[in-house]
């Protein structure tokens, strides 16, 4: 069974018609239609009693719309969730950076970071090797210098100017 076509017979019933239904999900009628005939065709059972004015559910038609509309809602919800359909992000981001890197830039920009998504947590490794991020489970390195020959999607992050000073004593 195609969820799609199940996720068009409940936009039918809550819109209250077929071209309704098209219209909110912006698809031709002609689809939608097509969607509920091979729904029923799929399930061995009616759910609609059709005019060429009205419609009303079946008995199995009120059934799967019970059933259904509820579960569609919630695939929904977790679908806008992890696509970024609310505002707030929220998870897990897996750092690495160098050992020797200075802590409070890196600090200042998760805090920074944070007060906007504080349902982000931060797990950050410091190392100066150079780590497969695929099977350490890194989602973000910060490196300094050249890029490392990984297949990686690199962004320049900061310009700095770093010294080495020393006195005459």
């Amino acid at each position: 069974m195609d969820l799609n076509s199940l996720h068009t017979f409940i936009s039918v019933v809550r819109a209250g018609g077929f071209a309704a239904a098209a219209r909110e999900t912006d698809v031709p009628r002609s689809s939608v239609s097509s969607k509920i005939r091979n729904l029923e065709k799929d399930l061995g059972v009616r759910l609609f009693k059709r005019s060429t004015r009205a419609f009303s559910l079946t008995a199995e038609g009120q059934a799967l719309y019970q059933h259904s509309s509820n579960a569609s809602i919630s695939l929904d919800n977790a679908i806008a969730s992890l696509t970024g359909g609310s505002e707030t992000f929220a998870g897990e981001i897996r750092m690495t950076l160098p050992a020797d890197f200075p802590p409070q830039i890196v600090a200042a920009a998760i805090a920074e970071y944070r007060q906007s998504h504080p349902a982000v947590q931060f797990h950050i490794r410091s190392t100066n090797d150079v780590l497969d991020l695929v099977s350490s489970n890194v989602d973000l390195a910060l490196r300094i210098g050249s890029s490392n020959s990984q297949n990686a999607i690199i962004h320049r992050g900061i310009d700095m100017n770093i010294g080495l000073f020393g006195s005459r004593r």
